[in-house]
């Protein structure tokens, strides 16, 4: 989906105003053309949509909210509701499984490395051997990401079709 960011979300998604959780916050919007929640959708969008490409951005709910956002009053935990419908709605079974895998890893990977720097600290030889076996178990984790991704990356190219991208390429010149 090729997005422009100076449209109006509820103008390029009108039935996104239908689902009580979205039609909550578009019509408690009382900004001029519902700007503001617009730009809360079009962050949601930015933040959960494995097409956006901010995506893959470790920190990017605090990116989105500084750069694009620019409300310091707006808390993301107050859109929760919001978050999850769009992900129900939006996404696939299959990005919505890998998005879970992507918040899983990072997750685990700042989790694991905060606590194998206090353990190191503490010297707690104990806690550093659960972390090795913990982190052991990585690679099979990242196999079960892969095939995630993989049934990602199918189903991707399933909803896009089989789109022939110039006349030239479908040997009609």
């Amino acid at each position: 989906m090729k997005i422009n960011f100076q449209n109006n979300f509820w103008d390029e998604n009108p039935e996104l105003t239908l689902p009580a959780p979205l039609r909550k916050i578009y019509e408690q919007d009382k900004t001029k053309n519902k700007g503001f929640s617009s730009r809360v959708m079009w962050g949601i969008h930015l933040c959960v949509h494995p097409d956006s490409k901010l995506y893959n951005l470790p920190d990017k709910e605090t990116v989105i909210l500084r750069d694009f956002i620019k409300n310091k009053s707006f808390k993301w935990e107050d859109y929760k509701e919001q978050v999850d419908f769009y992900k129900q709605a939006c996404l696939t079974p299959a990005e919505r499984s890998m998005h879970n895998w992507d918040e899983v890893m990072s997750l685990r990977d700042r989790g694991i490395k905060d606590m194998y720097k206090e353990a190191m600290n503490d010297h707690d030889a104990d806690t550093i051997l659960k972390l090795d076996r913990a982190l052991a178990q990585t690679p099979k984790m990242f196999d079960d990401y892969k095939r995630i991704k993989e049934s990602f990356e199918a189903d991707k190219v399933k909803k896009q079709g089989s789109k022939i991208s110039s006349l030239s390429d479908g040997d009609e010149i």
